[in-house]
């Protein structure tokens, strides 16, 4: 695809998508994968945020080790009950209002500015809330 662009006026830049992937299952896993990272670490994956020092097979051998299914964590849809990694971290706006507006994102929707009146978030103490001069 970037061969085909001929126009120097449009830049073109990817991110390795096997990198991409190993990020989802950090980013979305649980303390089992602190032990992905130790053992793939152990097997010399020590500069791999680096492209030129990325080990694919280091660290997918690393997840057959450990049993560890990085799909699981990657690529599998998530319920709106499902408990999260990073639930315990409170956001001070409620999960319900979180999905209610990835579900209108979804839509193609939007909502208005908070100044213009409550959206309902769920926090209690706003300071949007009152006059604005």
């Amino acid at each position: 695809m970037k061969d085909s662009i001929k126009d120097n006026k449009i830049s073109f830049s990817y991110h390795d998508p096997k990198l991409s992937y190993l990020e989802a299952v950090i980013a979305r896993g649980d303390r089992r994968v602190s032990k992905l990272i130790l053992r793939a670490w152990e097997k010399g994956c020590k500069y791999d945020g680096w492209s030129e020092h990325f080990k694919y097979d280091k660290w997918i051998e690393a997840m057959e080790e450990l049993n560890i299914d990085g799909d699981f964590y990657a690529l599998r849809t998530r319920d709106f009950d499902e408990i999260l990694p990073w639930d315990f971290i409170d956001p001070l706006v409620s999960k319900k209002y979180l999905f209610k507006e990835y579900q209108k994102s979804l839509e193609g929707q939007t909502t208005r500015d908070c100044r213009q009146g409550c959206r309902g978030c769920g926090i209690v103490d706003c300071i949007m809330r009152g006059d604005f001069q």
